[in-house]
């Protein structure tokens, strides 16, 4: 999450231009939200789950965002306020079509975007 602040923040002071955060998360991630919430009146909540395929190749940016906050405290939006969470743990089984899949706490940008799109502008 603070990676694509810092990055932003780098390129500004230096009058350049950088595209941060338009990969999985938050790009595709704020998409489907943004089509799946067409209609409703109101958001209660947003779980985002990232389940790759088990054999698909896990390059060295990937690896390395993962084992920048691997244990690490990150704050997440939850029941309404800010509470921390720790990288790779709150391990949880999820069902999906495909099977069952474990997912963790991953500190990743939607963690901020999210919260300040959708709820934080109406509290």
């Amino acid at each position: 999450m603070e990676f694509a602040a810092r990055i932003k923040d780098q390129a500004v002071r230096e009058g350049r231009v950088a595209i941060s955060g338009a990969s999985t998360l938050p790009a595709l991630s704020s998409a489907v939200v943004d089509e799946l919430r067409v209609g409703l009146s109101s958001l209660e909540s947003i779980e985002v789950i990232i389940a790759p395929g088990q054999r698909a190749p896990r390059g060295r940016a990937t690896l390395e965002a993962v084992f920048s906050y691997l244990g690490r405290p990150f704050l997440v939006w939850r029941k309404g306020q800010w509470r921390r969470a720790w990288g790779w743990m709150d391990l949880q089984e999820t069902r999906l079509d495909v099977g069952r899949r474990l997912a963790a706490a991953c500190d990743v940008p939607d963690l901020e975007l999210l919260p300040a799109r959708y709820f934080l502008t109406v509290l």
